[in-house]
């Protein structure tokens, strides 16, 4: 797995690690050069990206060009709690923007 992806993210001033909701994550697997994961740079390398369902579903409306309002309406959950999925799934992925992202998923099938 991608040092980048696996390392857990802490919170607080006292450097606690968050409680992690057990639920089932989604690995997508990617092989080349071009990996997500600014980490691993050797070419043929495989890594394992990790997202959550709801991170799977994100990704999947943010491809075709959904504007966070609609994504969140979709899927019944507030536009803050899009932007922080998104958020997310930019770290994952290695990526800044939706527009990468979007490309990153259609590259890789998901969309």
């Amino acid at each position: 797995m991608c040092p980048a992806v696996s390392r857990g993210r802490l919170s607080g001033r006292r450097g606690r690690r968050r409680a992690r909701a057990p639920f089932v994550r989604r690995t997508v697997t990617v092989l080349g050069p071009s990996s997500p994961c600014p980490a691993s740079t050797a070419e043929g390398t495989l890594l394992h990206i990790e997202l959550s369902p709801r991170e799977s579903e994100v990704l999947q409306l943010v491809a075709p060009g959904l504007p966070n309002k609609r994504i969140a309406r979709e899927l019944q959950i507030s536009e803050k709690t899009v932007k922080a999925h998104l958020n997310q799934i930019f770290r994952r992925i290695g990526v800044t923007d939706r527009t990468q992202a979007a490309l990153w998923a259609k590259e890789r099938g998901l969309a």
